[in-house]
């Protein structure tokens, strides 16, 4: 953080009449813990709570924050992309998608004073609050000093900027946050700008020459772009559109002998139950010949119970015993007793990986 002793004249405190903010009372508690937007409603309603709040406006002095943090885009100056997990309270995990500087106007005893430059402010959308991180503050030098319902920052003897807490001991910044020229002019509500990250989702991820073509050859009416900064490098609807997986190559082992592996699938349930209330049923696969066997189940934990007369079945034909079980780790495979039968009769159990049905395909070809 750094302080500027020059300043244009229309941030010149000669020529300014500034407005003290009131002190307001939010609805519940603010902190790091609850600062990310709940996503459970999309009401007009709720987005309002949310922009009247005094956190969406003012600096939150907050010693849990560790860096400073801010949804609005149209305050940061000096943009460069920059993503790093933020966790929160609940465990649960939001982003940053850049960072920058922010200029403020503190206002002390009524009187606008000399302006202060916050440093690496972290742009994270999903929040609802302005977090200021007093331990880095701390970090920097800042002294943090707390009289009543007032917290004094300093630097050596000079009082840089004050906090005020309310009834229910949140501390926000006493000044005025100036955004960027630009932007300036947009409603606090708008904390986007018109970028090319932005018309990037709004027409469903195009690459971004092609954006870039739309706009120069005027394609789309209506498409401009007011701000400068560079699109974010990293957008993960299109990293999770593009993925793909190799192809599986196919196995050219067999088994020669009759039940010295038997690969198993459960299929099911089906819309239609059968006459006599069967919704699933269970393929049991010899590697060597592919013969199949099925079983009709009422329920999938049937399963084992199906296994064991296969096993008594196809070793009393055969004269051959099971010696390898191959499935795909479903639930129904995964029971204790099943383990303990395994365990008892020698047979090696073998697991296909989960959500990877090629690697149990001869069960799951027999079953499509």
């Amino acid at each position: 953080m750094s302080t500027s002793r020059t300043h244009l004249s229309s941030h010149c405190v000669g020529k300014m009449n500034p407005t003290i903010p009131s002190q307001f009372t939010p609805p519940s508690i603010q902190s790091a813990a609850s600062a990310f937007p709940p996503h459970t409603s999309n009401s007009a309603t709720s987005l309002i709570s949310v922009v009247d709040s005094p956190g969406f406006h003012q600096w939150n002095a907050d010693t849990g924050a560790s860096m400073h943090m801010t949804p609005h885009r149209h305050w940061i100056r000096n943009f460069t992309p920059h993503r790093v997990e933020i966790k929160v309270a609940d465990g649960s995990s939001i982003y940053s998608q850049g960072k920058g500087s922010v200029l403020f106007d503190p206002v002390i005893n009524g009187q606008v004073v000399r302006g202060v430059e916050f440093a690496d402010v972290l742009y994270v959308p999903d929040l609802r609050n302005n977090l200021l991180s007093v331990l880095c503050l701390a970090h920097k030098g800042i002294t943090i000093t707390i009289k009543g319902d007032t917290m004094e920052f300093k630097k050596g003897d000079d009082l840089w900027f004050v906090a005020k807490t309310n009834s229910f001991t949140v501390a926000y910044l006493q000044g005025t946050t100036i955004p960027i020229p630009e932007t300036a002019n947009l409603s606090s509500a708008a904390t986007l700008p018109m970028d090319l990250d932005l018309w990037h989702r709004r027409l469903c991820h195009p690459s971004y020459p092609v954006l870039k073509k739309m706009i120069k050859e005027g394609l789309v009416t209506g498409l401009k772009i007011t701000s400068p900064s560079k699109p974010d490098p990293i957008c993960e609807p299109c990293l999770a559109g593009k993925m793909v997986a190799d192809p599986f190559p196919s196995s050219t082992n067999h088994s020669y002998k009759l039940l010295e592996l038997v690969h198993s699938d459960v299929h099911g349930p089906i819309k239609v139950p059968s006459f006599s209330g069967y919704k699933y049923w269970v393929t049991f696969i010899d590697d060597s010949g592919r013969f199949r066997t099925v079983y009709l189940m009422k329920k999938k934990s049937e399963t084992f119970s199906c296994f064991q007369r296969f096993k008594a079945w196809a070793e009393n034909q055969t004269g051959c015993q099971i010696k390898a079980f191959r499935e795909d780790k479903g639930g129904e495979y995964m029971s204790r007793e099943m383990d303990d039968f395994c365990a008892e009769h020698g047979i090696q159990r073998q697991h296909s990986v989960r959500a990877r049905p090629q690697q149990n395909g001869v069960a799951e070809r027999a079953n499509c």
